[in-house]
Formats: C-alpha cells, structure tokens, sequence
C-alpha cells in the first residue's frame, strides 16, 4: 500500500470492542498518541464516555506490514474535557492498560502558545498544526488502512516455529540455556 506523507508513521482508532474482524465497522474516532500511554481525541462522540461500552485502542503503523506490529489496547480510564456551557465534548484523554511501543504522534508545544491558538481559533487539532505539534493529517484513520489491518494482524498473530533436534538430554544439542536466561554461563565450545 502506498504511504501517504500527509498522515503521521501511526494512526490510533479508538476501536469498539470484538470488531477485530472487521476494524472499520469497529472504528468510533481517531486519536493521537500523546504519550507511550495516553491518546488524545479530538471532538470525540459522546458514546465514548459510556461506561458499560467497552473499547480499545487500535495503533496501526502506516506502512502496513508483518513486522510493523499493530497494537490494540485496553482503555483503562476516560478524562473529558467538556465546555461549561455545552454539552459538547471538545475531547478526551484515554489512559491506556499498557504503554504503546510505538512513538508519539504529538510533538513538544508551549502551552501559552495552545491557549493562544485555542482562543483564536476554537479548534484544539487547527491549534496543535498551527504549533507544529501534529502533522497536517493527523487525527484521521484513512479507510483503506482500516480494511488492511484485520488481515495484517491475522498475520502477526500466527508465530514462527522452529524445530530443534537433540540426540539426548544433556548433550550439546539440548542447550537450553539458549532460551532460558536464569541458566548458569555456559563454557565457551572449545571448553565442553
């Protein structure tokens, strides 16, 4: 699939539980990854804060391949942040179970510099672009990568096997100490 320059190396879907098969019915908004454990959503449903609504998190590489690991992600808690005089959510912070291994989406910025944004601009994503903080493009999953990734991570999910034969226990062949990192050091060949 071709990479389009205009998205971040990650997308988030923040992913509605037992959709694995079908991500792009399962998909319920985009997120930025802020941090190795939070993502940020702009103008999110309301839906989200739902607390018998389960969700994750689906953080999918651009490049889309087998050995760019997809990540889903249990939601562990909701931060809103909504306007005192709307009901409108402007966005959410989900704290996620486990850390993302993959970079963040969002950049270094002056909080003076947001506030500034914010005010003459009302939208928080046109503020976080204008500080060069996210990229233009960001806080969106194309739709072609969500109809890849069910297939991707089928792929990821089956391991790799490797046979290794041995003659009988405790012969050079039967070196467990290859894959068990409590063993004791082995003597180098020359010395067995």
């Amino acid at each position: 699939m071709p990479v389009d320059r205009t998205f971040p190396d990650v997308v988030v879907s923040v992913q509605a539980t037992g959709a694995e098969q079908d991500p792009a019915r399962g998909h319920l908004g985009a997120g930025l990854l802020t941090g190795p454990d939070t993502v940020l959503v702009i103008d999110p449903d309301r839906a989200l804060l739902d607390p018998t609504r389960g969700f994750e998190v689906l953080v999918i590489p651009v490049e889309l391949a087998a050995d760019s690991p997809i990540e889903r992600i249990r939601v562990a808690g909701v931060d809103a942040m909504q306007p005192a005089e709307s009901e409108r959510l402007t966005s959410l912070v989900l704290r996620l179970a486990h850390s993302s291994g993959h970079e963040p989406t969002v950049g270094a910025f002056d909080g003076r510099r947001l506030r500034e944004e914010l005010v003459a601009h009302g939208d928080l994503l046109t503020a976080l672009v204008n500080l060069g903080a996210v990229q233009a493009g960001a806080g969106a999953v194309p739709a072609d990568l969500l109809r890849a990734v069910a297939a991707v991570e089928a792929r990821q999910r089956q391991h790799r096997t490797q046979v290794h034969t041995y003659r009988r226990p405790g012969d050079e062949s039967f070196d467990i100490c290859d894959y068990v990192p409590c063993c004791a050091p082995r003597p180098p060949r020359s010395q067995r």
